[in-house]
């Protein structure tokens, strides 16, 4: 099949980061490591070497400070040095219910390959820089990937 979706790809996953309190994303660059999170997402696993990116989720809560939107990329380096995608800046949607929860998705569609370089590269890992537009949020990553 020409289809790089497809690609003979066999099995497929998420990988998961949750970031809350000091650790959550601001108006400066955040760095997460987005892999296997098996106390708050049981189901996730780690990115294979060699993966088709789908989609990118965001979910938001504890947003403060007049937040709109999310400005991420991912990059296989803990600095966000060596990134895979292009920045991208996406709007949150506000919870029905809760003005201060909230979300947002973005298509990634890439082909990754991890090529490890030990000094650098972490197995099974991608990370997210992100930061918002102001203010601040607690966030979930979700990263879903097929392999």
């Amino acid at each position: 099949m020409n289809n790089p979706r497809y690609a003979g790809w066999t099995r497929g996953g998420f990988a998961f980061v949750r970031r809350t309190g000091a650790n959550e994303p601001t108006t400066t660059n955040s760095i997460f490591a987005v892999t296997i999170d098996a106390t708050n997402a049981p189901a996730s696993s780690g990115v294979p070497d060699w993966a088709w990116l789908e989609d990118i989720v965001f979910e938001t809560s504890n947003e403060a400070g007049g937040i709109t939107t999310l400005t991420f990329f991912l990059s296989r380096d803990a600095a966000g040095d060596r990134p895979i995608t292009p920045e991208a800046t996406v709007t949150l949607t506000n919870g029905a219910t809760t003005a201060t929860r909230g979300g947002t998705a973005a298509k990634i569609q890439k082909i990754h390959y991890n090529q490890r370089i030990a000094t650098i590269d972490v197995a099974e890992t991608i990370y997210c820089t992100v930061r918002t537009n102001a203010g601040t949020c607690s966030v979930d990553v979700m990263l879903f990937w097929m392999a």
